[in-house]
């Protein structure tokens, strides 16, 4: 009765649940029947052993004392479920929880996935022998020194650019360059004709739009080293690909929440592109908005109107990249954002004054705040890459692009189209063909869905032997009280 009332109470749960839930396919509710109809046996096959010892108990001192016999099988009946839930959790665990493995995955190019690193400070973790060290968290974006281009795509909220010039007595000009209807640098690069509004003897330039830009990019000319840091939040996708060059490589990297973007350099030159339109976007309905470009140069302020009529956006003509007089907009403080097509580019280009000496140290930093959006390093020098320290990474998701896989120094036979995904203490570095190598400890790791990190039951092939027939030895002790308790198909009393 007790393993066909259990068999029926978790029947109906489960299907009530696949009924409402799902999925409600025939496999499922079959495999759902037999495992719980299974499950009512063994749970009463337990539940009668367990019974049978404490009727033993008290009929062995019920002649001495009833009360004492009571007693002493329902400690028995304590003891015995102790005994049988520690068994069936380390039975489980022996059987079911994956165990850690020694996992090296390489990234080929193209490439792509999700990446998880802490971007908390660095703090010491235990390796897979046991030592243990301190890394600075994985990114898509490292800091290496020589690259070109970056870009910015699509920020969210305020994105604030502040250029400086560092503790060196280095002086600078900087100049401001408007474009209308250039939506990336070097188109701007292409049309820019004429010097732009000049400043002299600058120390320090922040530059904002109310409502955020949409574009930016940063010119590094890689002719010097130059150091480049970013931080963003745990979670953030990427992709790879092979430069234009053969000896470089792209990075692609979405953030999500704050991030921080700054580069350090000596480079006598460093230009920066920001590019924001007149459009808001409303509900999916796309409308005009007038804007203000906040220029602040040594704490003055200068504002320039980006004005635009109000309603509804009805289309305009084809865009035109050409430059602006950036001295005629800061005269009148506006700049009329309908007749370059809603779109503004503005360039700002830092220079050392000729004649100005050189400096190994860097002598200018720029440092951009913003929220999510792609973040793209175009670029970047494979000889640089593989001379970053490794840096950590908890959990790394591959898509495609996988090189190859290691698991417990065992080789896997890898498909480009397989997917990875692993869980652990990992180490992120690279090899000197720019190829991304993650090592360490992998807690969880599937392959394609499946999972791929061995249970110790899959681990001990060589003892299963063994394992088995102690199983059977103990199924059959059991299996033999039960059967001379109830072979004349008697009650258990108490």
């Amino acid at each position: 009765m007790l393993a066909l009332s259990t068999f029926l109470v978790t029947a109906i749960v489960d299907v009530s649940i696949l009924t409402i839930l799902g999925p409600r396919n025939f496999d499922e509710f079959f495999q759902n029947i037999v495992a719980d109809f299974i499950g009512g046996i063994a749970l009463a096959f337990f539940v009668a052993i367990i019974l049978a010892a404490c009727e033993y108990v008290c009929r062995s001192f019920s002649d001495r004392s009833r009360f004492l016999g009571i007693w002493l099988s329902g400690g028995v009946a304590i003891i015995v479920g102790i005994l049988t839930s520690t068994a069936a959790f380390y039975i489980f665990d022996f059987f079911y929880r994956p165990l850690p493995v020694r996992l090296e995955l390489a990234l080929d190019y193209p490439s792509g996935g999700t990446i998880i690193a802490d971007p908390t400070d660095p703090r010491p973790v235990a390796q897979f022998d046991g030592t243990k060290a301190t890394r600075q968290p994985f990114s898509f974006a490292p800091n290496v020194s020589q690259g070109a281009e970056v870009e910015w795509e699509s920020p969210q909220g305020p994105t604030k650019l502040q250029w400086k010039a560092l503790g060196t007595p280095a002086k600078f000009d900087v100049e401001l360059v408007l474009f209308g209807g250039c939506w990336d640098l070097a188109k701007a690069k292409a049309v820019s004709q004429r010097t732009g509004y000049v400043l002299s003897n600058v120390r320090a330039v922040d530059l904002w739009v109310d409502g955020g830009v949409d574009r930016l990019s940063v010119d590094r000319s890689g002719e010097v080293d130059d150091e480049l840091s970013f931080t963003h939040q745990r979670v953030s996708l990427f992709s790879t690909a092979r430069g234009q060059e053969k000896d470089a490589v792209d990075f692609q990297q979405f953030v999500a929440g704050k991030a921080a973007l700054e580069i350090r350099t000596s480079d006598p030159g460093l230009s920066y592109y920001a590019a924001t339109t007149a459009f808001s976007i409303d509900n999916d309905v796309v409308t005009n908005k007038a804007k203000t470009l906040h220029l602040v140069v040594d704490g003055k302020e200068t504002l320039l109107q980006l004005k635009t009529k109000a309603g509804s956006l009805k289309g305009s003509e084809p865009l035109v990249c050409r430059q602006l007089s950036a001295g005629a907009a800061v005269s009148r403080s506006s700049v009329d954002m309908d007749s370059i097509g809603g779109l503004l580019g503005i360039l700002v280009k830092a220079s050392a004054v000729p004649g100005s000496a050189h400096y190994l140290t860097p002598t200018q930093s720029l440092e951009v705040n913003a929220e999510s959006g792609w973040i793209t390093l175009k670029g970047l020098k494979t000889e640089a890459l593989g001379q970053l320290p490794p840096t950590h990474a908890e959990m790394i998701a591959v898509g495609h692009g996988v090189h190859s896989v290691k698991v417990n120094q065992e080789a896997d036979k890898v498909l480009d189209t397989d997917d990875y995904v692993a869980v652990g203490n990992l180490d992120g570095a690279y090899d000197n063909n720019g190829r991304i190598h993650f090592t360490g400890t992998a807690d969880l790791l599937w392959r394609n869905s499946a999972r791929a990190n061995p249970t110790k039951w899959e681990s001990t092939t060589e003892a299963r032997g063994r394992l088995i027939a102690i199983a059977v030895a103990a199924f059959s002790f059991l299996t033999s009280i039960f059967a001379l308790r109830f072979k004349n198909n008697g009650d258990l009393s108490m």
